[in-house]
């Protein structure tokens, strides 16, 4: 398993090398995740699963030295190591997210 550093992340995505994740483990400044976050719910389980994950991540990355989160990244838990591991990377329908938000 190849660490995945500050400066190897911005390159691949710079260079649209997602490719190169698979294998790579979440780390202090890098969090994947599968799904979008479901945010701005109008139920209270919504609300706790989307707004709720997004504020943890955000201050996680916020009481550090900040962070990156990829969305639409399969993983799976790891045995070696405290993030888990890229193991697929899949599509996002355009339109999906707004690039100038």
């Amino acid at each position: 398993m190849e660490q995945i550093t500050h400066d190897k992340l911005k390159k691949i995505i710079e260079g649209w090398d997602f490719e190169s994740l698979i294998g790579g483990a979440e780390n202090i400044f890098f969090e994947s995740r599968l799904e979008k976050y479901e945010v701005g719910k109008e139920s209270e389980e919504a609300w706790k699963k989307g707004n709720l994950e997004l504020a943890k991540d955000v201050c996680v990355f916020a009481n550090s030295n900040g962070g990156i989160i990829l969305i639409s990244l399969g993983e799976r838990k790891s045995q070696k190591c405290l993030g888990d591991l890229v193991k697929e990377i899949n599509c996002v329908d355009e339109g999906v997210a707004d690039p100038d938000q």
